[in-house]
């Protein structure tokens, strides 16, 4: 196959086909476009909830580059400590 984007245009064996989303409208969200504001004042963050979103109000499956957000950046790192002293003491909840 063939990736070709403004700058670049390669071979790649093992890719057959590339699918390129908009921003804040596919299963990634690349969150690291949005910069000039907190992903709360664009919508993008529900501090309520603890969810980053997507354009529509979905919740993001993966967010990329959600540390470029103070705010996010902080709800994760709580969330990985709970997650790992909970792993420690083998008190995860798998089912």
């Amino acid at each position: 196959g063939k990736v070709d984007d403004e700058t670049t245009s390669s071979s790649v064996g093992a890719i057959s086909k590339l699918v390129v989303h908009e921003q804040g409208k596919g299963v990634i969200n690349n969150l690291g476009a949005l910069r000039t504001k907190p992903l709360k004042e664009w919508g993008m963050y529900d501090a309520e909830k603890e969810l980053v979103l997507n354009w529509d109000g979905s919740t993001s499956p993966v967010a990329h580059q959600y540390d470029r957000d103070k705010e996010v950046n902080v709800m994760v790192k709580i969330k990985k400590k709970q997650f790992e002293q909970q792993w420690r003491l083998g008190k995860l909840n798998t089912a």
